[in-house]
């Protein structure tokens, strides 16, 4: 995955509650996200995504770093 892939949260990732309430899903519906940032570690990547939601809103944490399994390519 790289800066500027389109990208949703994977099945597994959709089964955390952390993870739903970092992202704001438990009160809206997800569409996307544009991953901005990639921070490349030792042993993991860390992706800053871009979120955008169905009523027209985005959100873009600058804390949270998703891995790679957190994520789905848009195809």
């Amino acid at each position: 995955m790289q800066v500027g892939d389109l990208v949703t949260l994977s099945a597994k990732a959709k089964q955390l509650a952390w993870l739903e309430q970092v992202v704001g899903t438990d009160k809206r519906p997800l569409l996307h996200g544009v991953i901005v940032n990639k921070r490349e570690l030792t042993f993991q990547t860390h992706y800053q995504v871009h979120w955008f939601y169905e009523d027209g809103t985005s959100y873009c944490s600058p804390i949270t770093g998703f891995e790679r399994w957190h994520l789905k390519r848009v195809k």
